[in-house]
């Protein structure tokens, strides 16, 4: 499943992986979080009511990956806005 840009700044993000087993007698045991954040402007998402931690570590990844690509609202695409945008970018 492809992840989607940044919503706020269009970079490229990043995903963690986080085992909740701490070795000690603590935490669960292959279990696994995932986090998903911008890698430039640290936008995350938080899981409600823990829909990324499940004994699959696929499973876990793909919820965590759905609920990052869910967008309220997606405008719909104008090429000639995205090209001036583009352009007033390269040009700072």
């Amino acid at each position: 499943m492809k992840l989607k840009p940044c919503p706020f700044c269009g970079n490229e993000v990043e995903v963690e992986k986080i085992p909740l087993w701490y070795g000690n007698g603590h935490g669960y045991k292959d279990c696994y979080e995932f986090k998903i954040r911008c890698k430039k402007c640290g936008c995350r998402v938080d899981q409600p009511e823990n829909d990324s931690v499940y004994r699959s570590e696929e499973k876990a990844k793909k919820n965590a990956i759905k609920a990052w690509n869910r967008r309220v609202f997606e405008p719909p695409i104008n090429v000639s806005e995205a090209v001036r945008r583009k352009n007033n970018e390269t040009k700072q």
